[in-house]
């Protein structure tokens, strides 16, 4: 087994199997996480400076590693509850600074168990809905809509956490709830940051390639323009959330995603 290899670039691959990030701490004012490289990745005939990137929602934070045997760094540019991904990179130093020489791909960290404060981004609420799976409840609040799960799939599940339950329903769920906002409010400056529809419109614009237009809402021209953007939108969202890259899907993709769906779906009701 190799350590790493070149791509079209000529930069070293780093695999990941080699690298070892865990968060072991969050607070209000840190994240720390603890990085630990083999040495055989690390060889070279050029000087370099190992580093760790960290990414979330558009923010980043690069910190170097002094001791790749294992180091504990603290990231101080992150909410508490950031989603956090990594890469090690030896970037070169000298007659070609700032060479990045070798990476690896997106590393995901180990979280230490007891130590992570995050939220669930939607939290349904579970009730008795017969054959629906979930349904979005409009009445009331419109910044804060009610989001109800369906109690049958948790008790199929175990949990409403399960992924795969997850992936059934949060793609569909989250299209339902940008479209319900578009239709309901008459600019994204309508929504206190602290509602659920200020959440998810603030979590569109920061994570997303594809950004909501910067117009008003309402209107027919308006409207329009928000279409041309929605199916980007949308599946720019529902690939981040299942970790994939963002770019736009085809129909035929949505329609694979709706039959598979429903497969599943009935499965569950059996």
């Amino acid at each position: 087994m190799t350590s790493a290899s070149l791509n079209f670039t000529n930069r070293r691959k780093i695999k990941s199997n080699f690298v070892d990030i865990r968060v072991i701490e969050r607070t209000d004012s840190f994240i720390r996480v603890r990085t630990s490289v083999d040495s055989k990745v690390l060889q070279t005939s050029e000087d370099y400076r190992l580093v760790l990137d960290g990414f979330d929602r558009g923010r980043h934070q690069r910190k170097t590693i002094s001791n790749p045997t294992g180091e504990d760094l603290d990231f101080t540019d992150f909410p508490v509850d950031a989603t956090l991904r990594f890469k090690v990179r030896q970037i070169a130093v000298g007659t070609n600074e700032g060479r990045v020489l070798a990476a690896t791909a997106d590393i995901r960290p180990v979280e230490i168990e007891g130590t992570v404060l995050r939220q669930p981004f939607l939290v349904p609420e579970l009730d008795d809905l017969g054959a629906l799976p979930w349904r979005i409840e409009w009445a009331g609040d419109v910044a804060n809509p009610r989001i109800v799960l369906n109690r049958r799939l948790e008790e199929k599940f175990g949990s409403w956490r399960h992924p795969v339950l997850q992936a059934l329903y949060l793609p569909a769920m989250l299209r339902e709830l940008l479209t319900g906002l578009v239709c309901r409010i008459q600019s994204p400056g309508e929504l206190d940051e602290e509602t659920l529809g200020g959440r998810i419109i603030a979590f569109c614009k920061d994570r997303f390639d594809a950004q909501l237009p910067a117009t008003p809402f309402q209107g027919q021209k308006a409207r329009k323009k928000i279409g041309s953007h929605g199916q980007k939108i949308v599946s720019s969202s529902l690939q981040k959330l299942n970790g994939e890259m963002a770019r736009p899907c085809s129909s035929s993709f949505w329609r694979h995603r709706h039959d598979t769906t429903g497969r599943y779906q009935a499965l569950a009701f059996q």
